[in-house]
């Protein structure tokens, strides 16, 4: 190569910067490529990140739907629970009067007091 050059007439001087321009270039060559592969790497992680992502996020819309139908079976479950409450401090109320209207006052007195003490005090919801 440097027969070549001095054959076309460069100078020593030139023939030096042209070498150092030449290693210059290979250096930018072989770092530009392994810039290139990095970049390459990082884009297929961040693909593969979306990716899982992607199917995380479905799981998470199907289980989302699962516990909105859950809930929506709960909420009916709920209200008949809440209806079968009133339902029965109806009826106790009913027994009461009937009670009190037999004259049986102190009975009625008596049972308040049996079932106050297991009728449960809560209302159900769900939030």
């Amino acid at each position: 190569e440097e027969t070549q050059l001095k054959a076309q007439g460069f100078s020593e001087a030139e023939e030096q910067e042209l070498k150092k321009l030449r290693e210059l270039l290979e250096s930018v060559q072989v770092e530009a490529n392994n810039k290139i592969d990095s970049s390459n790497k990082t884009l297929i992680d961040l693909k593969n990140n979306r990716d899982e992502a992607r199917k995380e996020a479905a799981g998470h819309r199907i289980q989302a739907s699962r516990i909105e139908k859950e809930l929506e079976v709960l909420e009916v479950a709920v209200e008949k629970l809440n209806q079968d409450q009133q339902g029965i401090e109806n009826i106790f109320n009913i027994y009461h009067q009937v009670m009190i209207d037999a004259g049986l006052e102190e009975a009625a007195r008596r049972s308040i007091r049996t079932l106050a003490g297991i009728r449960p005090r809560i209302s159900y919801s769900v939030t």
